[in-house]
């Protein structure tokens, strides 16, 4: 073993990533160790006799080009873990009691978690993380694993879904977060998607990876489905207007094989064919409505295709009434096609040839003629049908 005696220690200065610790100080009859001997590593130590104090230091010192915790003047390979160097303020992982510089990944600490770089505990990373080992993902935050966070991340222009700050990469399904409901492939949004999607049992409307509030029709594997606030609705039966146009549902599903598929069908073309019929009437009751000086009326097709499904229910039974085939009122029309009503009324006719007589039969009458000038309404439908037995069936509809 090489020594050299000493009168005076002058400074001995290094860097520890970024930091510098300088250590000084004067004694006698000590010797500096610079190589190892039987004892172990104490390279750079001091031996003697009357050690001072600041070589009884306990920490991380730099000796022979290298990082070891030191106590009691040794180095002390039981260590191993996370330590705190004061004069650097940053946290080292100490691996038999030396640095170790070459660990790049996550450490256990008094019950956290720590992501470590290069040996050093990370504190500027924040976001989502890879471990280089298991290549699990998770999510830090100044360096610290955040496992009380369970929710939504986002990293490189993606999310993610994480429990206890660990990215849940076998999960797949919809995740609720925030209020919302998202679509999660492999622990991931897919915020590409959009369209059905099957989760459980229930059918879900999905735009741009989040269940949508979306209201109507939409296509899933060459059918066409009802989707009432972003599920579908299979026990629906009934008419759904999509871009203009009047649809039949049955269950959920549209129809165009069955009866109420093909009712909605003619009942949109005689709609169309009496259009003009329609606006007639419109003139005739507008002129009225001048006369006592009330605003014109709207002709509003809704309101028309469902005076047009009145006027055929009484064609198809001879019955001129207000009450509807199967006992209900005639206004519950107006549900069947989505016609919000706070005032409503209806004016009813059999028999008259065209538009300028059936108007003046119903001018003539008080409570139609009430009907045709009253102020609750700005909107109306007119519907015309004929019977097999050739009577026609007149009807107008008034809506607010």
């Amino acid at each position: 073993m090489r020594k050299a005696g000493l009168r005076t220690l002058g400074f001995v200065s290094a860097l520890l990533l970024g930091s510098s610790i300088t250590v000084m100080a004067e004694s006698d009859g000590m010797e500096i160790i610079e190589a190892e001997g039987d004892a172990g590593y104490a390279s750079g130590l001091v031996t003697g006799t009357r050690i001072p104090e600041e070589y009884l230091y306990e920490g991380l010192r730099l000796v022979d080009g290298k990082w070891i915790y030191v106590r009691n003047n040794a180095k002390d390979s039981s260590v191993n873990g996370l330590v705190y160097y004061e004069a650097g303020k940053e946290w080292f992982y100490v691996r038999d009691g030396e640095v170790d510089l070459a660990l790049t990944g996550f450490a256990e600490y008094d019950g956290g978690q720590f992501y470590i770089a290069g040996g050093r505990v990370c504190r500027e990373a924040s976001g989502l993380v890879q471990d280089p080992g298991t290549k699990e993902w998770r999510y830090v935050a100044e360096g610290q694993v955040q496992r009380q966070y369970t929710g939504l991340a986002q990293y490189d222009g993606a999310w993610f879904m994480l429990a206890e700050g660990v990215k849940q990469e076998s999960f797949s399904g919809l995740y609720p977060y925030d209020g919302a409901y998202f679509l999660i492939a492999d622990g991931q949004i897919l915020n590409s998607y959009s369209g059905l999607f099957q989760y459980r049992d229930a059918w879900y409307f999905i735009a741009d990876g989040m269940v949508s509030s979306y209201t109507g029709l939409a296509e899933y594997d060459g059918a066409w489905f009802y989707i009432a606030n972003g599920m579908l609705n299979s026990s629906f039966t009934g008419n759904v207007k999509y871009n203009g146009s009047w649809f039949y549902i049955e269950n959920g599903v549209l129809r165009t094989d069955s009866p109420g598929a093909a009712l909605l069908v003619k009942l949109q073309a005689d709609r169309d064919a009496c259009k003009s019929n329609a606006e007639s009437v419109l003139s005739y009751v507008n002129q009225y409505r001048s006369e006592v000086g009330a605003s014109a009326l709207v002709l509003d097709e809704d309101l028309c295709l469902a005076a047009a499904l009145r006027a055929q229910e009484m064609a198809d039974t001879n019955v001129l009434s207000h009450t509807r085939p199967d006992g209900s009122s005639c206004f519950t029309v107006l549900e069947q096609f989505s016609i919000p009503h706070r005032a409503s009324g209806e004016n009813i006719a059999s028999g008259y040839a065209d538009a300028q007589s059936v108007c003046n039969g119903w001018y003539h009458s008080e409570g139609h003629y009430r009907n045709m000038v009253s102020g609750n309404y700005g909107r109306i439908g007119v519907g015309m049908a004929v019977s097999k037995n050739g009577m026609p069936y007149w009807v107008q509809l008034f809506g607010d």
